[in-house]
Parts: C-alpha cells; sequence; structure tokens
C-alpha cells in the first residue's frame, strides 16, 4: 500500500506543478496563482474537530475552497468552479472556510485550492489518494482504541457518499457532513448506510423550512445558526422553552414536531452522535466585520425581524 500511495502522490505533485507553473491542467484554469504542495495530504483536522478525542472518536476533515474561492474556472465553457453549489446568498461572505481562525491564512487557503485543483483534475487519483489517507487514519484509530470518522465536506457541499460510496468501502469507519444539498436529503428516502450521518444546513429561505422538515421526517438532524445557545444551559425551563418554540417556528415554519431533540451544536462536531431528529443549534461565529453579514442565515432569538444587525 505504501509504494501505491508514493506513485499516486508523485502523479499528483506532477499535476499541480502544471497548474502552477502554467496556470491550466487537464481542462481547468486558474484566475489566482496557486503553489504546488511539497507533499500530498488531503485530510486534517481542526480545534472543534479534536473535540471528539474526549468522546473517544480520532476524526479527520477535508478542507476544499468554498463556493467560487478557488478562481478555477473550466476552459471549455469559461464557468467559474462552484464547491458549494447550494450556498445561501450571504455564504461566500460569512463562510468560516475563509474566516475563521487557520483556515483565513493563505498558506491554508493554498491548500484548500491546491486539494480542490485536484480533484477537479484528475478526480480517480484523488479519489485513489482518500481511499489510500482514510486506510491510515482508520489504523490509527485502531491502534489507539478509538472510533474512526472521516468527514469530507469540512468546506465544500459535494455528493462525496452519492458517487463513490465511501461508507460501502469503510464499514468500520463513521463518515458525516453538513449540506444544505435538498438532493442529499431525498436521498435519504433510499436509505443510508448507518455509517452515514447527515445534517441538513437550514439558511433562512421557505424552500429550506421544507427541505428541514423532510431532513427530521426522515430521521436527520438539522442545524441552524443562532445569535446565542447559553439559554440551553438555563435553569428556567420556561424562557428555555419560549426560545426553542420561536427557533422551531423560524426553522421549520412551526413549533411543535414531535420527538426533536435540541442539541448544542458547538461542545463538538461528532454529529453522528447525536439523536436522530435533532436540531442543532451553532452559535454565529466570525468577528465585528463578519457577524452583522449573516442576514436570514441567522435564526435571531430575541428579536422579530431576521436580518442583520449592527455590531
Amino acid at each position: 500500500m505504501k509504494n501505491k500511495h508514493t506513485k499516486f502522490k508523485k502523479q499528483a505533485l506532477k499535476l499541480l506543478n502544471q497548474l502552477a507553473n502554467t496556470g491550466e491542467c487537464n481542462g481547468i484554469k486558474t484566475t489566482i496563482p496557486i503553489k504546488a504542495p511539497k507533499d500530498i495530504k488531503l485530510l486534517g483536522t481542526s480545534t472543534k474537530i479534536e473535540k471528539g478525542r474526549k468522546h473517544g472518536i480520532l476524526t479527520s476533515v477535508m478542507y476544499l475552497s468554498p463556493h467560487e474561492s478557488s478562481g478555477f474556472v473550466r476552459t471549455r465553457t469559461g464557468s467559474t468552479v462552484n464547491l458549494c453549489p447550494f450556498a445561501s446568498s450571504n455564504c461566500p461572505t460569512i463562510c468560516l472556510g475563509k474566516t475563521s481562525g487557520l483556515l483565513r491564512m493563505t498558506n491554508t487557503q493554498n491548500a484548500q485550492r491546491w486539494k480542490s485543483a485536484l480533484y477537479l483534475i484528475d478526480r480517480e487519483l484523488f479519489r485513489n489518494l482518500l481511499i489510500m489517507e482514510i486506510k491510515k487514519v482508520q489504523t490509527k484509530a485502531k491502534k489507539l482504541g478509538l472510533l474512526c470518522a472521516i468527514r469530507l465536506n469540512g468546506t465544500s457541499d459535494l455528493p462525496f457518499e452519492r458517487n463513490w460510496k465511501f461508507s460501502e468501502m469503510f464499514p468500520d469507519v463513521q463518515f458525516y457532513e453538513y449540506t444544505k444539498s435538498p438532493s442529499s436529503v431525498r436521498d435519504l428516502e433510499n436509505g443510508l448506510n448507518s455509517n452515514y450521518h447527515l445534517t441538513y444546513s437550514y439558511h433562512g429561505t421557505e424552500k429550506s423550512k421544507v427541505v428541514a422538515r423532510q431532513a427530521l421526517e426522515l430521521g436527520a438532524s438539522v442545524s441552524a445558526i443562532v445569535d446565542e445557545t447559553d439559554f440551553l444551559n438555563d435553569d428556567d425551563q420556561l424562557e428555555k422553552g419560549r426560545k426553542v418554540s420561536k427557533i422551531l417556528n423560524k426553522v421549520l415554519g412551526q413549533d411543535r414536531l414531535s420527538s426533536i431533540n435540541i442539541v448544542n451544536g458547538d461542545e463538538h462536531d461528532a454529529r453522528f452522535l447525536d439523536m436522530k431528529r435533532s436540531l442543532v443549534l451553532l452559535k454565529r461565529k466570525g468577528g465585528k466585520r463578519i457577524r452583522p453579514l449573516f442576514g436570514d442565515d441567522l435564526v435571531k432569538i430575541d428579536n422579530e425581524e431576521n436580518t442583520a444587525i449592527d455590531v
């Protein structure tokens, strides 16, 4: 396996150096200078991802260039590459993949770009490299006595599970992701493997409410960005109930839906640990410049108007 992995890496580096040196490779042109890596590593981690260790989980995540931030263009059509095709109008501005911690650093964004480039210019090679890396994480997790978990869409929204069926290939690995794709939610109707977990990301539109209700009815989770989560630990059950009711109204269009579990999604990233039909609340992130720009993506608990606010 090591020799094969080395061979795949060499092939990948050759393609990426071609793209970096000429600005074009296999039908993909870059409009932003890109630096080829010295080594190929598709899977990584983050502070929140590492919280899974406390729950006996070793997780790896893949960060590609969110939305159209890669700057890649298809030479045949001239169209800009979009790795988050169902993004809301606010997503490109508030995306944590560009504004949060290390993800906003130049070297990190370059890594997102070369990984995205490899996916675009040689999908089969990209898949083979992913398989090799998943096997390595799986082996490491087994040695540590931990559950192996993989999140492929860390900052993208691509149908990896539908196209590549990794959950079937690795039945002992837990795969999970967030999505805004109605198609991915509809896939739940056909049944998914128990080691694949999906959380639908609500984003403020009437259509999103419909998809959120569908996701919950099919046993998946739904996430929502809120302006606070401290109330989840409030001893005042009446006040807590009032806020939960308001969130349900805004996310689902109704304040009562049987057997919904409310979860603080900031405590860890391992969404597959949540009960079925969970509403996952994520506190709004970002600095003073970003926080007012969430628009309808933000579920405001204590204000009737769900619009941007001044900070």
